[in-house]
Protein backbone atom coordinates (compact mmCIF):
# COMPACT_ATOMS: atom_id res chain seq x y z
CA UNK A 1 0.00 0.00 0.00
CA UNK A 2 2.87 2.37 0.78
CA UNK A 3 4.46 1.41 -2.61
CA UNK A 4 0.94 2.17 -4.46
CA UNK A 5 0.80 5.15 -2.64
CA UNK A 6 4.39 6.46 -3.45
CA UNK A 7 4.09 5.88 -6.88
CA UNK A 8 0.90 7.60 -7.46
CA UNK A 9 1.67 10.96 -5.68
CA UNK A 10 5.44 11.28 -6.72
CA UNK A 11 5.20 13.07 -9.60
CA UNK A 12 2.37 14.82 -7.52
CA UNK A 13 4.86 15.40 -4.93
CA UNK A 14 7.52 16.40 -7.06
CA UNK A 15 5.62 19.26 -9.08
CA UNK A 16 4.92 20.60 -5.49
CA UNK A 17 8.86 20.44 -5.34
CA UNK A 18 10.11 22.34 -8.11
CA UNK A 19 7.06 25.27 -7.50
CA UNK A 20 8.73 26.00 -3.97
CA UNK A 21 12.07 25.92 -4.97
CA UNK A 22 10.95 28.75 -7.65
CA UNK A 23 9.08 30.88 -5.20
CA UNK A 24 11.84 29.82 -2.67
CA UNK A 25 9.87 28.57 0.04
CA UNK A 26 11.11 25.34 0.54
CA UNK A 27 10.38 26.11 4.58
CA UNK A 28 6.46 25.57 3.98
CA UNK A 29 7.22 21.89 2.06
CA UNK A 30 5.40 20.06 4.46
CA UNK A 31 2.85 22.18 5.35
CA UNK A 32 1.90 22.74 1.38
CA UNK A 33 1.67 18.76 0.01
CA UNK A 34 -0.43 18.32 3.51
CA UNK A 35 -2.97 21.16 1.62
CA UNK A 36 -2.67 19.60 -1.54
CA UNK A 37 -3.17 16.20 -0.67
CA UNK A 38 -6.14 16.84 0.96
CA UNK A 39 -7.56 19.44 -2.06
CA UNK A 40 -5.28 18.05 -5.02
CA UNK A 41 -7.52 20.78 -6.73
CA UNK A 42 -6.38 23.56 -5.04
CA UNK A 43 -3.87 25.72 -7.41
CA UNK A 44 -0.41 25.27 -5.84
CA UNK A 45 -0.46 29.56 -5.31
CA UNK A 46 -3.22 29.68 -2.77
CA UNK A 47 -1.68 26.37 -1.13
CA UNK A 48 1.29 28.67 -0.81
CA UNK A 49 -0.31 31.31 0.69
CA UNK A 50 -2.68 29.38 2.63
CA UNK A 51 0.39 28.02 4.64
CA UNK A 52 2.37 31.44 4.50
CA UNK A 53 -0.45 32.79 6.86
CA UNK A 54 -0.67 29.52 9.37
CA UNK A 55 3.34 30.63 9.33
CA UNK A 56 2.93 34.32 9.74
CA UNK A 57 0.45 33.67 12.71
CA UNK A 58 2.05 31.66 14.23
CA UNK A 59 5.40 33.69 14.23
CA UNK A 60 3.20 37.07 15.48
CA UNK A 61 1.22 34.39 18.42
CA UNK A 62 2.88 35.87 21.70
CA UNK A 63 -0.50 34.40 24.24
CA UNK A 64 -2.25 30.69 23.85
CA UNK A 65 -5.52 30.48 22.21
CA UNK A 66 -8.16 30.42 24.58
CA UNK A 67 -9.96 27.04 23.58
CA UNK A 68 -13.10 26.48 22.60
CA UNK A 69 -16.09 26.95 25.14
CA UNK A 70 -18.22 24.20 25.55
CA UNK A 71 -21.53 23.94 27.44
CA UNK A 72 -22.97 21.22 29.60
CA UNK A 73 -24.51 19.73 26.80
CA UNK A 74 -21.65 18.89 25.05
CA UNK A 75 -22.37 21.51 21.30
CA UNK A 76 -19.46 24.06 20.77
CA UNK A 77 -19.32 26.97 19.71
CA UNK A 78 -17.47 27.58 16.45
CA UNK A 79 -14.24 25.74 16.18
CA UNK A 80 -11.39 27.00 14.38
CA UNK A 81 -10.98 23.90 11.78
CA UNK A 82 -14.71 24.46 10.98
CA UNK A 83 -14.32 28.03 9.77
CA UNK A 84 -11.20 26.87 7.89
CA UNK A 85 -12.68 24.13 5.77
CA UNK A 86 -15.27 27.12 5.01
CA UNK A 87 -12.58 29.74 4.40
CA UNK A 88 -10.84 26.67 1.96
CA UNK A 89 -14.31 26.39 0.10
CA UNK A 90 -14.33 30.19 -0.66
CA UNK A 91 -10.50 29.83 -1.89
CA UNK A 92 -11.74 27.28 -3.93
CA UNK A 93 -15.00 29.41 -5.05
CA UNK A 94 -12.08 32.38 -5.69
CA UNK A 95 -9.88 30.71 -7.91
CA UNK A 96 -12.62 29.33 -10.44
CA UNK A 97 -13.99 32.42 -10.51
CA UNK A 98 -10.72 33.94 -11.51
CA UNK A 99 -10.24 31.33 -14.16
CA UNK A 100 -13.43 32.09 -16.12
CA UNK A 101 -12.72 36.01 -15.61
CA UNK A 102 -9.50 35.15 -17.34
CA UNK A 103 -11.26 32.56 -19.62
CA UNK A 104 -13.93 35.57 -20.78
CA UNK A 105 -10.84 38.26 -21.49
CA UNK A 106 -9.30 35.37 -23.94
CA UNK A 107 -12.85 34.80 -26.20
CA UNK A 108 -13.63 38.36 -25.94
CA UNK A 109 -9.92 39.30 -27.58
CA UNK A 110 -10.37 36.09 -29.52
CA UNK A 111 -13.57 37.91 -30.98
CA UNK A 112 -12.07 41.42 -31.55
CA UNK A 113 -9.10 39.46 -33.92
CA UNK A 114 -11.93 38.20 -35.66
CA UNK A 115 -13.74 40.97 -36.04
CA UNK A 116 -10.54 42.64 -37.78
CA UNK A 117 -10.17 39.66 -39.83
CA UNK A 118 -13.47 39.63 -41.24
CA UNK A 119 -13.01 43.14 -42.10
CA UNK A 120 -9.85 42.52 -44.10
CA UNK A 121 -11.35 39.23 -46.05
CA UNK A 122 -13.73 39.46 -48.79
CA UNK A 123 -17.04 39.37 -47.32
CA UNK A 124 -18.68 36.73 -49.99
CA UNK A 125 -16.01 34.17 -48.69
CA UNK A 126 -16.83 34.09 -44.96
CA UNK A 127 -20.13 35.24 -44.55
CA UNK A 128 -21.13 31.47 -43.42
CA UNK A 129 -18.09 31.47 -41.12
CA UNK A 130 -18.59 34.98 -39.86
CA UNK A 131 -22.24 34.45 -38.78
CA UNK A 132 -21.58 30.20 -37.11
CA UNK A 133 -18.57 31.22 -35.45
CA UNK A 134 -19.39 34.83 -33.53
CA UNK A 135 -22.56 33.24 -32.79
CA UNK A 136 -21.03 30.41 -31.37
CA UNK A 137 -18.35 32.19 -28.97
CA UNK A 138 -20.91 34.72 -27.93
CA UNK A 139 -23.04 32.05 -26.68
CA UNK A 140 -19.81 30.45 -24.55
CA UNK A 141 -19.09 34.74 -23.57
CA UNK A 142 -22.97 34.20 -22.08
CA UNK A 143 -22.29 31.21 -20.61
CA UNK A 144 -19.12 32.05 -18.94
CA UNK A 145 -20.35 35.70 -18.12
CA UNK A 146 -23.54 33.52 -16.08
CA UNK A 147 -20.69 31.28 -14.18
CA UNK A 148 -18.59 34.42 -13.21
CA UNK A 149 -22.17 35.69 -11.82
CA UNK A 150 -22.73 32.40 -9.83
CA UNK A 151 -19.74 32.48 -8.49
CA UNK A 152 -19.48 35.57 -7.37
CA UNK A 153 -22.97 35.01 -5.57
CA UNK A 154 -21.90 32.06 -3.89
CA UNK A 155 -19.06 33.70 -2.65
CA UNK A 156 -21.19 36.81 -1.40
CA UNK A 157 -23.48 34.00 0.11
CA UNK A 158 -20.00 32.14 2.23
CA UNK A 159 -19.27 35.89 3.50
CA UNK A 160 -22.37 36.29 5.01
CA UNK A 161 -22.48 32.72 6.29
CA UNK A 162 -19.23 33.25 7.71
CA UNK A 163 -20.21 36.11 9.07
CA UNK A 164 -23.27 34.94 11.09
CA UNK A 165 -20.93 32.14 12.94
CA UNK A 166 -20.77 33.73 15.95
CA UNK A 167 -24.55 34.03 16.22
CA UNK A 168 -25.04 30.52 16.86
CA UNK A 169 -23.85 26.68 16.24
CA UNK A 170 -22.63 25.40 13.26
CA UNK A 171 -24.97 22.54 11.87
CA UNK A 172 -24.29 19.92 9.52
CA UNK A 173 -26.41 18.77 6.53
CA UNK A 174 -27.42 15.07 5.81
CA UNK A 175 -30.22 14.23 3.40
CA UNK A 176 -30.80 11.02 5.52
CA UNK A 177 -29.17 8.68 7.90
CA UNK A 178 -28.16 5.61 5.14
CA UNK A 179 -24.76 4.44 4.95
CA UNK A 180 -24.17 5.97 1.29
CA UNK A 181 -25.15 9.65 2.56
CA UNK A 182 -23.06 8.99 5.86
CA UNK A 183 -19.73 8.10 3.36
CA UNK A 184 -20.80 10.46 0.90
CA UNK A 185 -20.12 13.40 3.01
CA UNK A 186 -17.72 11.90 4.92
CA UNK A 187 -15.92 15.44 4.23
CA UNK A 188 -18.06 16.93 7.01
CA UNK A 189 -15.99 14.86 9.32
CA UNK A 190 -18.66 14.37 12.00
CA UNK A 191 -17.09 14.74 15.29
CA UNK A 192 -18.44 14.49 19.13
CA UNK A 193 -20.47 17.71 20.30
CA UNK A 194 -22.39 18.21 16.46
CA UNK A 195 -25.43 19.16 15.73
CA UNK A 196 -26.81 17.32 12.60
CA UNK A 197 -29.67 18.35 10.11
CA UNK A 198 -31.52 15.60 8.88
CA UNK A 199 -33.79 15.77 6.04
CA UNK A 200 -35.38 12.48 6.52
CA UNK A 201 -34.44 10.55 9.84
CA UNK A 202 -36.46 8.00 9.10
CA UNK A 203 -34.27 6.38 6.31
CA UNK A 204 -31.27 4.99 8.68
CA UNK A 205 -28.58 2.54 8.76
CA UNK A 206 -28.19 0.80 11.96
CA UNK A 207 -24.50 0.95 11.69
CA UNK A 208 -24.45 4.79 11.02
CA UNK A 209 -26.84 4.92 13.82
CA UNK A 210 -24.41 3.48 16.37
CA UNK A 211 -21.67 5.37 15.11
CA UNK A 212 -23.38 8.63 15.87
CA UNK A 213 -24.82 7.91 19.45
CA UNK A 214 -21.40 8.59 21.16
CA UNK A 215 -21.09 11.92 19.01
CA UNK A 216 -24.58 13.49 18.28
CA UNK A 217 -27.48 13.92 20.86
CA UNK A 218 -29.49 17.00 18.80
CA UNK A 219 -30.85 16.51 15.20
CA UNK A 220 -33.27 19.01 13.86
CA UNK A 221 -35.79 17.73 11.04
CA UNK A 222 -38.82 18.69 10.09
CA UNK A 223 -40.10 15.24 10.19
CA UNK A 224 -39.53 13.55 13.37
CA UNK A 225 -39.93 9.86 13.96
CA UNK A 226 -42.45 8.42 15.83
CA UNK A 227 -40.23 5.55 17.34
CA UNK A 228 -38.47 6.61 20.50
CA UNK A 229 -35.84 3.87 19.84
CA UNK A 230 -33.52 5.87 17.65
CA UNK A 231 -31.86 7.94 21.24
CA UNK A 232 -31.35 11.31 19.75
CA UNK A 233 -33.29 14.57 20.79
CA UNK A 234 -35.39 15.34 17.42
CA UNK A 235 -35.86 19.46 16.98
CA UNK A 236 -37.55 21.21 14.70
CA UNK A 237 -36.02 24.05 12.45
CA UNK A 238 -38.82 26.84 12.84
CA UNK A 239 -37.35 28.84 14.84
CA UNK A 240 -34.26 27.64 15.30
CA UNK A 241 -32.23 27.47 12.08
CA UNK A 242 -31.41 31.58 10.74
CA UNK A 243 -29.52 30.54 7.87
CA UNK A 244 -28.33 27.68 5.49
CA UNK A 245 -26.14 26.41 2.93
CA UNK A 246 -26.06 23.31 0.48
CA UNK A 247 -24.03 21.53 3.29
CA UNK A 248 -23.99 23.12 6.53
CA UNK A 249 -26.84 25.49 8.52
CA UNK A 250 -26.21 27.72 11.86
CA UNK A 251 -28.92 27.11 14.45
CA UNK A 252 -29.62 30.27 16.94
CA UNK A 253 -28.00 29.40 20.48
CA UNK A 254 -31.07 30.40 22.56
CA UNK A 255 -33.30 28.85 20.29
CA UNK A 256 -31.97 25.69 20.73
CA UNK A 257 -31.19 25.80 24.54
CA UNK A 258 -34.67 26.39 24.96
CA UNK A 259 -35.94 23.85 23.10
CA UNK A 260 -34.10 21.39 25.10
CA UNK A 261 -35.51 22.78 27.81
CA UNK A 262 -39.16 22.69 26.77
CA UNK A 263 -38.05 19.40 25.58
CA UNK A 264 -37.28 18.17 28.94
CA UNK A 265 -40.32 19.56 30.32
CA UNK A 266 -42.52 17.52 28.07
CA UNK A 267 -40.23 14.37 28.50
CA UNK A 268 -40.65 14.84 32.69
CA UNK A 269 -44.19 15.44 31.92
CA UNK A 270 -45.10 11.97 30.23
CA UNK A 271 -43.05 10.07 33.01
CA UNK A 272 -45.20 11.50 35.44
CA UNK A 273 -48.51 10.49 33.87
CA UNK A 274 -47.18 7.03 32.90
CA UNK A 275 -46.82 6.88 36.84
CA UNK A 276 -50.53 8.10 37.46
CA UNK A 277 -51.65 5.66 34.75
CA UNK A 278 -49.95 3.23 36.40
CA UNK A 279 -50.51 4.03 39.68
CA UNK A 280 -54.35 4.23 39.45
CA UNK A 281 -54.46 0.70 37.04
CA UNK A 282 -52.60 -0.76 40.60
CA UNK A 283 -55.12 0.85 42.80
CA UNK A 284 -58.29 -0.42 40.88
CA UNK A 285 -57.00 -4.25 40.48
CA UNK A 286 -56.63 -3.85 44.31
Amino acid sequence: SAVLAFVKYRGFLAKIERFLKKEGREDLEEDVKLIMIKNEELPLQAALKIAGEKYEQKERAVEKPEPIKTDKKGTGDIGGKKLEELRLRIILLEEKNKKLKRLIKEKEKLIKRLGKRLELTPKEDLVDFKETRIKHYTRQLKEHTRLARHYEKELRRRDEFITSLNQGFLVKKLRDLSQDEFAGKSFLNIREGDILMVENPASISRRVVDELMNKVRIIITSKIPRSKELGFVFLKPEGIIIKESPFFAIAEKKAIEDALKKKEKDILRSIVEDYKKKRTQTQSTT
